[in-house]
């Protein structure tokens, strides 16, 4: 055997003992400080020395073996006389822990040689990680307390706390029912922790679940948390106004959608959310007897004062006077509505100082400082814009290929398509504005017929004057211009809708009088005069009584004599009762047929 001096000393400058000694260790211990959790640290390297004339063997080994956080490179070799070798010491990555203490990541690296009577060299390998542990004082928040939608926020408090050694910022992703304030990005300090609130703002009936995720930046030593948040609401006794919108030019059960105002000046809708209809932020398939808030893409759609309709579209008018809208685009004439594609399930502005709106399909009028805008494009069936002066500003209506407004005057102005008389009058189809015939004192005009402008056969419109008689003109095949006459008729001269009076023995047709409100769908029209009437088609219940496929003069719908507003398209009805419950018949936006009107409720009183 053969004896040597060898000498192991860190590259950062340490020496070897005198030679002629035996091993001298200068540094027993190697430290990579402290290591951000997720990263790895940089290398460090030890040398091993052999300033004697012979040759030597070693080898390494860690304590921990394979799950050992390091390795060493070369595991083993030979150092030549008068030479030396670098071992490289490696750390892995910093993985995820469940606790931040002093020397968490620590092994002892023993080097052994064949020189006879050299005792192993052990040196400890020491390194702290670096990072933060957030935990939240619970994972679940559940809000007991039944909230009705509108009303303030419900709120818990909420602490977040950080174990671990390094400073970090925690941001909140929130829901649109459920948030954190401050939402981030908030400095949590290493030991430190901050106060925080979790609220809840009702905007969907019934249970509602979320999960509020954590955004942490800076080192984190574990996965961030996730808060889980539950709430109910409902939406009792809340409604002003109603609109309604089918989202197929021809509806059928399950394409309806109802939209309501509520009297905290927010947007309740339930039924199809096709071509993102019901504005819930997504165009997902979501239960047709469900209800939730119309959302913007940065929160509630609020202080709204007006709701109206078009096919597959609402909009809605709030106290700043901007409009906003939400729907298929192709409903507006693919202009206006925001986003370029077919579904704008989000609340988009589309117009500001707005005094009025009106929408068929394909087609829109806004009025804006007296003066109306009208134009429209479905299909390559395309109108030129219309523009033309409004003394009554909010007495505007449309159908799928027409619009009308009330003059200073009360005489109504028309434009558009005339198939079958719809304008009012003899004009040819698409040239100017003119005037509706023998109308005068005019107080809400309103258009009706089939959603899609290809289909000209039930393209009709009515007029409500100030003495409370409504006039209806264009296509009446169903009965829809209320005038006790059943023929396959057009009329481009007004006439009077007539009321259907019956002792059981003989039936009279009085006109319709005392008329407040008037609403116009496919082939059917409803009017409050004191109590609900209605006329025209009834293939679906739509007039509210279960006799007869059609009615050509009016008729009382039972059990409404209360209503405040009237809402009517295509084959669906509603009414909003001055007690704020709703009333609909016809195709419901809930999935039913109705032939006689129904509670709605989720806005009984």
């Amino acid at each position: 055997m053969y004896r040597s001096v060898f000498c192991l000393t860190l590259i950062a400058g340490f020496g070897c003992g005198d030679d002629g000694k035996s091993v001298d260790i200068v540094q027993s211990s190697l430290d990579f400080g402290k290591t951000d959790c997720g990263t790895t640290a940089i290398p460090r390297t030890l040398v091993v020395s052999n300033p004697s004339g012979s040759a030597f063997s070693f080898t390494t080994s860690l304590a921990l073996g394979e799950a050992s956080p390091y390795l060493v490179v070369p595991e083993s070799g030979v150092v030549l006389p008068d030479r030396q070798l670098e071992l490289t010491v490696y750390s892995k990555p910093v993985p995820a822990i469940s606790a931040v203490t002093d020397n968490l990541y620590g092994d002892t690296l023993t080097l052994t040689t064949d020189e006879s009577g050299d005792s192993p060299h052990a040196i400890a390998i020491t390194q702290t990680a670096h990072g933060a542990m957030i935990s939240l004082s619970t994972m679940n928040v559940a809000f007991a307390t039944t909230a009705t939608i509108g009303d303030p926020p419900q709120t818990q408090p909420l602490t977040v706390t950080n174990s671990g050694n390094a400073a970090v910022t925690v941001s909140f992703k929130n829901d649109m029912s459920f948030g954190v304030t401050p939402a981030g990005p908030a400095m949590v300090a290493a030991g430190g922790a901050l106060q925080a609130t979790v609220s809840y703002s009702p905007a969907q009936v019934g249970v509602v679940a979320a999960d509020i995720g954590v955004t942490i930046d800076g080192p984190v030593c574990a996965a961030p948390p996730v808060l889980a948040a539950s709430a109910t609401s409902t939406l009792a006794g809340t409604a002003k106004a109603v609109a309604l919108t089918s989202t197929r030019p021809r509806p059928r059960n399950g394409v309806i959608t109802m939209c309501v105002l509520t009297t905290k000046g927010l947007v309740a809708c339930t039924g199809s959310n096709e071509s993102g209809a019901r504005g819930i932020g997504a165009t997902a398939a979501v239960s047709s007897r469900s209800y939730n808030l119309v959302v913007t893409h940065t929160g509630l759609l609020d202080q709204v004062t007006e709701i109206s309709s078009g096919r597959a579209y609402f909009c809605a008018k709030r106290t700043d006077s901007s409009l906003w809208c939400w729907g298929d685009y192709n409903g507006m004439g693919r202009r206006g509505i925001g986003d370029t594609n077919h579904d704008n399930a989000f609340a988009t502005q589309v117009a500001s100082s707005v005094q009025a709106f009106a929408g068929g399909y394909g087609y829109r009028c806004i009025v804006s400082a007296g003066i109306a805008t009208c134009s429209g494009d479905n299909n390559g069936r395309r109108i030129a814009t219309t523009t033309w002066t409004v003394a009554s500003p909010g007495g505007i209506g449309m159908t799928s290929g027409n619009g009308y407004a009330i003059q200073a005057d009360g005489t109504v102005m028309s434009f558009g398509e005339n198939a079958n008389g719809e304008r009012g009058n003899n004009d040819a189809a698409e040239s100017a504005p003119s005037l509706v015939t023998g109308l005068t004192n005019v107080v809400q005009v309103a258009g009706g017929g089939d959603g899609n402008p290809s289909q000209h056969s039930n393209r009709h419109a009515c007029a409500l004057e100030t003495d409370g008689s409504v006039w209806c003109w264009g296509r009446g095949s169903r009965g829809q211009l209320g005038n006790n006459n059943g023929g396959d008729e057009s009329t481009s001269t007004p006439v009077q809708v007539l009321t259907e009076v019956s002792d059981g023995q003989t039936t009279t047709t009085p006109p319709l009088a005392a008329v407040t409100a008037i609403g116009i769908g496919s082939s059917h029209g409803c009017a409050i005069a004191g109590s609900v009437y209605c006329w025209g088609n009834n293939k679906d219940g739509e007039l509210g009584f279960s006799t007869g496929r059609s009615n050509v003069a009016a008729k009382t719908a039972p059990e409404i004599t209360n209503a405040a507003s009237i809402s009517v398209f295509a084959h669906s009805s509603c009414a909003v009762l001055t007690t704020g419950a709703v009333r609909c018949w016809g195709l419901r936006a809930d999935n039913l047929t109705a032939s006689t009107p129904l509670p709605v409720p989720a806005f009984e009183p």
